[in-house]
């Protein structure tokens, strides 16, 4: 009887193994691809790689008719920041009179006179702005897409600016 029991015992140990077969291996080798797939495809690879390549480009902008006073505090080297995020660093910026024509009755007599303005001023200039190329554009800093003409208020010190973007240099 003895026998008997030990092989009753040997066959219940044997049957508690887990075998692998080609059907696991073939489900395995699907959820992975599904995984990766939905990495590289979805949104998600983008938050994760986003933290690792980053470049610097300069990028250019314009601001239009702002006072001779607030063109002459925009300096090299100032930090701008968007909302309360740094955004970029100036490279360059200069400052031209606007020529704006304006109209007005100077005289009160009715007779509308045509003038030029030499009280506003554009600035142009670049940005070094830090972020990375994607399928959709430059995405700075990880959390804004930039694209010429758009428009940002940017803050400086002691400044506040309506940015237009220019100019984005091709990767």
């Amino acid at each position: 009887m003895m026998a008997k029991d030990e092989i009753l015992l040997k066959k219940s140990k044997s049957s508690d193994t887990v075998r692998f077969t080609v059907l696991d291996f073939l489900i395995l080798v699907l959820v992975t691809v599904c995984v990766v797939g939905i990495f590289f495809r979805g949104k998600i690879s983008s938050y994760f790689l986003s933290a690792t390549a980053s470049d610097k480009i300069a990028v250019g902008f314009v601001v239009e008719k702002v006072d001779k006073s607030v063109a002459d505090s925009v300096k090299e080297d100032d930090s701008l920041y968007v909302g309360e995020d740094f955004f970029a660093s100036v490279e360059s910026a200069y400052s031209e009179n606007s020529n704006f024509v304006g109209t007005e009755d100077e005289n009160g007599d009715g007779v509308i006179d045509t003038f030029v303005s030499s009280y506003e001023y554009d600035i142009y200039g670049k940005l070094i702005v830090s972020g990375r190329y994607t399928d959709n554009g430059f995405l700075a800093d990880g959390n804004m897409y930039l694209t010429v003409g758009k428009m940002l208020e940017i803050n400086g010190p002691g400044y506040t600016l309506n940015v237009i973007i220019t100019e984005i240099p091709r990767k």
